[in-house]
């Protein structure tokens, strides 16, 4: 203890005066049994690489003196180690009251390449222990943990692996891998045949699930979905893949509000479409077609990702999938109105089948209708998605227009051909007419309902508008 006591108190200086040959100092301190203090110097004159090989080395050992789960604490502070050693020196990892910020140190290495070899990094910290628990107390992954957020956000109760430094940051290095390739790598591809990859081998399937899941649900509450979706969709679980569905579809449904971007919106649905080409559709089906028979109903497809759930979950996503189906006919729709397209729209929304144009009733109002059909279709949008129901009173109004203008042309084409035979353009100029009476008590049913579904006081006026011009 004296040797030890005498070697920490001449410094570096005394066998190095110009720092010019760091490895003998270390050596030194390493015989010295002091390795904490050996590991702090090599870092310190930035031989990173070396120091971080060391120190897994001793890490596997046991051979380092680390505080379970704290890497806080100033360096620098005089002390006793538990080897008697007074300590004046310190350079930034290792303080005698706190021990050496053996985890800081590797985090610190692997950041430096994660997003470029996400694999490498993955490795690296795969050597850590999954008993080397982190500190249950607030702010330690705000702080050396560095990455997710602060404190209780992400260190859990009660499961112990979510405090383990290294599913931690494991976690963090899935979260933060963007490039489809590398996520590829690190996590495996989509759908039930993805390849090897390098987390599963690692972890296990259980451990590595939980990992993705968690990323994802950290992605998820910072508010990026696309992100959290990507995730979702990877972990090889039915839960999982239920959330990627309705994610997606809550995406694609605020896409189709007035405000959304239309680089926004075309990104989004190219992600949809892609999204149902890896899961959902039969590979012998064109991917433009979106009827029912197109879509997996449990099986069968190029893989949508529920086995396992039972049936509730199986429930959820053939609702899932109804209403993606539901909202990629609505982007149809109204991407052709965005165009100008309007007998091209007309057709496209009729494909979303929202509305019951076989339950025409007389030419009344809401009253002319049955009492069975109204509740028909009441019953049918309340079997909607809400994903859908939100965007339901945007549709009509939008489906409205369509056939205005589509009946202006008409009468104006017909005024222009005077003295020809009418009767074909009137019987155009009819079927017009009665969709727009069957979209108004469409709108009349629901609007009637009340609740969170409500039509705007701007759609419905919009919508009674453009219906009252509609006279043949």
């Amino acid at each position: 203890e004296d040797l030890s006591r005498f070697i920490v108190d001449c410094g570096p200086s005394y066998f190095s005066p110009n720092h010019e040959n760091p490895m003998l100092y270390f050596s030194i301190l390493l015989m010295a049994q002091e390795f904490e203090q050996a590991l702090d110097y090599l870092h310190f004159q930035h031989r990173t690489v070396d120091a971080v090989h060391f120190a897994l080395a001793m890490y596997y050992y046991g051979m380092l003196q680390i505080r379970p789960g704290s890497e806080a604490g100033s360096a620098g502070s005089s002390a006793t180690t538990s080897r008697g050693v007074g300590m004046e020196h310190g350079w930034g990892l290792y303080s005698p009251v706190n021990g050496f910020a053996f985890h800081r140190l590797l985090d610190g290495y692997c950041k430096d390449f994660s997003q470029v070899w996400p694999g490498m990094a993955a490795d690296y910290y795969a050597m850590l222990h999954d008993e080397d628990l982190m500190h249950r107390e607030a702010g330690v992954f705000g702080g050396d943990g560095g990455g997710l957020g602060g404190g209780d956000a992400m260190a859990g109760r009660g499961e112990p692996w979510k405090d383990s430094w290294r599913l931690h940051y494991l976690m963090r290095l899935v979260l933060y891998t963007r490039k489809p390739n590398h996520l590829s790598d690190l996590i495996g591809d989509p759908g039930p045949q993805s390849r090897h990859s390098m987390l599963y081998s690692l972890l296990g399937d259980r451990k590595a699930t939980d990992c993705i899941t968690r990323a994802a649900q950290q992605a998820e509450a910072s508010g990026e979905m696309d992100v959290a979706i990507q995730l979702f969709r990877r972990t090889r679980n039915g839960p999982d893949f239920n959330r990627a569905l309705r994610l997606l579809n809550g995406e694609l449904a605020s896409c189709m509000q007035p405000h959304a971007s239309a680089e926004r919106r075309a990104d989004y649905e190219a992600f949809a479409w892609e999204f149902v080409r890896m899961h959902l559709v039969n590979a012998s089906v064109s991917p433009d077609y979106v009827d029912q028979s197109g879509f997996v109903t449990g099986g069968g497809g190029s893989g949508s990702g529920v086995g396992g759930g039972g049936q509730a979950e199986l429930r959820l996503f053939l609702a899932q999938t109804r209403a993606l189906k539901c909202q990629l006919a609505m982007c149809k729709f109204f991407k052709r109105m965005y165009e100008g397209k309007w007998g091209e729209a007309r057709v496209e929304g009729k494909r979303t089948k929202l509305i019951s144009f076989d339950q025409v009733q007389g030419q009344g109002g809401v009253g002319g209708y049955r009492n069975d059909l109204k509740e028909s279709i009441v019953a049918n949008f309340n079997s909607l998605d809400s994903s859908v129901k939100g965007n339901y009173g945007l549709f009509l109004a939008e489906y409205m227009r369509c056939l205005h203008t589509l009946f202006q042309e008409a009468q104006l084409s017909q005024g222009a051909a005077a003295g020809s035979d009418h009767s074909s353009s009137s019987a155009y100029l009819t079927s017009l007419r009665r969709e727009a009476v069957v979209l108004r008590n469409h709108a009349m049913c629901i609007d009637g309902q009340g609740g969170q579904y409500m039509l705007t006081d701007h759609d419905m006026r919009k919508l009674m508008q453009y219906e009252s011009n509609m006279r043949v």
